[in-house]
């Protein structure tokens, strides 16, 4: 399954939500969450606690294809422009 959360405003809890859902898809199955925001606070929380800040993987968007195939949920963390015309969702 791979489920994306991304809005075009920020502040309004899309690292958020991806890390919540993350967290119970992890109770079912192995669980990757690709974070691109352009902040990257989910890859900074994973980091917290020498690296076992979370339950589960987080990786870059530049660095998801090396892991995409060992997980069977994927929660991608991404924002879009204001205007509607650029986009970092995969």
């Amino acid at each position: 399954m791979i489920v994306t959360v991304t809005s075009y405003k920020g502040g309004v809890g899309k690292t958020t939500t991806a890390i919540h859902l993350a967290a119970y898809f992890q109770r079912l199955a192995p669980t990757l969450l690709v974070d691109g925001d352009g902040i990257r606070s989910a890859t900074k929380w994973s980091q917290r606690g020498n690296g076992q800040g979370l339950p589960f993987k987080v990786t870059s968007a530049a660095q998801m294809a090396k892991h995409i195939r060992d997980y069977q949920h994927i929660v991608t963390l991404s924002w879009v422009k204001s205007n509607g015309s650029e986009s970092q969702v995969f």
